[in-house]
């Protein structure tokens, strides 16, 4: 995996007080959960029993050239009140669960592709260079394990 830059920048985030924590998780790349290790069901499942994290899905598929019915991804788990919990969570918006009052509880090393990649704008309208669809079609390969992580819950 190749290392991204930080870009952290704590006093624009300080102020801000985590806009884009607070209205959605950052998304995983297979790289995150795998970290140059054979893909396998038990990795998949060992992460989604920490309670951090939750499958969510890409409505059809990401690659146009083709059709699927859905594709599965990982991001980080949001507190929604209709949640409760549960590890698939396909509701829009919510608080990551690593948001605390003094930013992100993960060092910018231990975040996932999705929050490396959150670029801080001065207007508070941070944007990130790895967003939903990138996130659903790296994670295209991978929809059988996810499956059978998620049977064995």
């Amino acid at each position: 995996m190749e290392k991204m830059k930080n870009n952290e920048n704590k006093s624009i985030c300080s102020i801000c007080g985590g806009r884009c924590c607070k209205s959605m998780g950052c998304h995983l790349s297979p790289e995150d959960v795998f970290r140059g290790e054979e893909p396998n069901v038990m990795s998949i499942l060992k992460l989604l029993k920490t309670g951090y994290f939750s499958v969510d899905w890409w409505e059809g598929d990401p690659r146009a050239e083709i059709s699927e019915d859905m594709a599965l991804y990982i991001t980080m788990f949001i507190r929604v009140m209709n949640v409760n919990g549960k590890v698939i969570d396909p509701s829009w918006g919510g608080k990551c669960k690593l948001l605390t009052s003094h930013g992100c509880a993960l060092s910018f090393e231990q975040r996932p592709k999705g929050g490396k990649a959150l670029i801080p704008q001065a207007d508070f309208n941070c944007q990130s260079s790895y967003d939903k669809k990138e996130a659903a079609i790296e994670w295209v390969p991978y929809q059988d394990l996810i499956s059978r992580a998620l049977d064995l819950l």
